[in-house]
């Protein structure tokens, strides 16, 4: 196994779809007429392309050699229901960030950590008043304004950070959908917003890989299969070690979504996290005829390739409190638990103290 740094750099805008970009109406599935793209693919999105590259390299898209492309990338796509299932050559792939040309990790901000006026804050906890002479520990936040919420950005180090639209820059597009006779429907006229990388970005994950080495190609990702550069160079850090946070307090940062099956909240005292729905496409390697597609950027319309139930997922960012190291340790127990979603990048996380 070789351990890599994948960067990953748009070639022009692209467009990484949302789970709720559809509605229901009158029992049927319509797109929204606003449709913008996520900052970041998701990490199934990531991992796909890299089954998908993976036998791309290999001379097996298609696929003509159901054994050999099962022991490239294995048998089955990503499951909920599978712990510690065989992707081949593919041992594991971390959580996705931005990297620039230095090689410098920058990762969606911990939510308690503020930019306001250019400057970074760190919300500081402390017990509720009003819960002091009782058994519970209720935590709050002293200094948090609710009408200015809580920031958006790119976070390195408390010295180093990036505002989100200096990295991901807008592309706004408006268009009209044609019936087949050329007439317009009124339900047709849409906007969808795109985003580039401004220059010297790029996506990065590290992933352990067999049989490949150090190159450069081309593959396509997301709703548009936008064109992507993708590189591959030997990496042997860790990838927490490069969030660096000052803290005195036991506390959990997210560095990916993650998919606890259950948590309350004896787990923590307090926590400051969002969730956001969840579904993945289900494969199985096959060999190649007319009739048959890899994947599909529009599960509504394609009949061919089954969808999960929905999940929730506890977004990237996410932060944690614990009274002490042992009950933030139970916690990490149930975070690493979840082996299928570690093993392709979701669960990451860095542990402060």
């Amino acid at each position: 196994m070789t351990r890599f740094l994948i960067k990953l750099k748009p070639l022009d805008t692209y467009f990484f779809g949302k789970e709720d970009k559809y509605r229901k109406r009158k029992g049927k599935f319509e797109a929204d007429y606003f449709q913008k793209s996520a900052y970041f693919p998701q990490q199934t999105t990531l991992f796909g392309m890299l089954r998908y590259y993976v036998l791309l390299k290999n001379g097996q898209i298609p696929i003509t050699d159901k054994a050999k492309a099962t022991r490239l990338i294995g048998a089955n796509s990503f499951d909920i229901g599978e712990p510690n299932p065989n992707f081949g050559t593919i041992k594991n792939m971390s959580a996705v960030f931005i990297t620039d040309k230095d090689n410098t990790f920058y990762f969606k901000n911990p939510k308690d950590i503020l930019l306001k006026n250019n400057k970074l804050k760190i919300l500081e906890s402390k017990q509720a008043p009003f819960m002091a002479n009782t058994s519970t520990d209720m935590l709050f936040f002293d200094n948090y304004v609710e009408k200015q919420g809580l920031s958006n950005f790119l976070f390195h180090s408390n010295t180093n950070y990036k505002k989100m639209d200096t990295v991901f820059l807008e592309v706004e597009r408006v268009g009209i959908t044609k019936k087949k006779d050329g007439e317009t429907d009124e339900k047709a006229f849409y906007k969808q917003v795109f985003y580039r990388l401004a220059k010297d970005y790029s996506f990065g994950i590290i992933a352990e890989l067999e049989d490949m080495e150090e190159h450069s190609g081309i593959v396509s990702m997301g709703a548009e299969k936008s064109p992507f550069s993708i590189s591959f160079e030997k990496y042997n850090e860790a990838l927490e070690n490069q969030l660096e946070i000052e803290d005195s307090k036991h506390k959990i940062v997210l560095l990916s979504d993650a998919f606890i099956s259950s948590y309350n909240k004896a787990d923590f005292p307090f926590a400051i996290f969002n969730t956001k729905t969840f579904r993945f496409l289900k494969t199985e390697v096959k060999e190649i005829t007319e009739d048959k597609r890899y994947y599909s950027s529009d599960p509504i319309k394609s009949k061919k390739i089954t969808r999960s139930k929905k999940y929730n997922l506890i977004e990237k960012g996410s932060v944690f409190y614990f009274k002490d190291e042992t009950q933030m340790i139970t916690f990490l127990d149930k975070l690493n638990s979840e082996t299928n979603f570690t093993q392709i990048g979701y669960n990451q996380h860095k542990k402060i103290n």
